[in-house]
């Protein structure tokens, strides 16, 4: 169990440090190609999705993390005890 949430973690790092590195060289490009120190609103669109697509992939995990977390340890202070209600 935990080497395949180490496995999904590990990919949505990885994929959010792809995205962001793809997106700074497309920038860069930008500056490079003709017309030179222009960079063209597709460029900065792209960009702009890199950075939400990296934002989300490591935002939306630490959160489900964080809940998770938290749970697991409610369960482990006040134990897996029901109710009698």
């Amino acid at each position: 169990m935990k080497t395949k949430f180490l496995k999904k973690y590990n990919v949505q790092v990885g994929t959010a440090i792809a995205m962001l590195a793809f997106g700074a060289l497309l920038s860069l490009a930008g500056f490079i190609v003709d017309p030179l120190g222009i960079i063209s609103d597709n460029v900065v669109g792209v960009f702009s999705r890199c950075l939400f697509y990296a934002g989300s992939m490591l935002s939306v995990g630490a959160y489900v993390n964080a809940r998770f977390d938290e749970l697991d340890n409610h369960f482990k202070i006040h134990g897996r005890k029901e109710d009698a209600a």
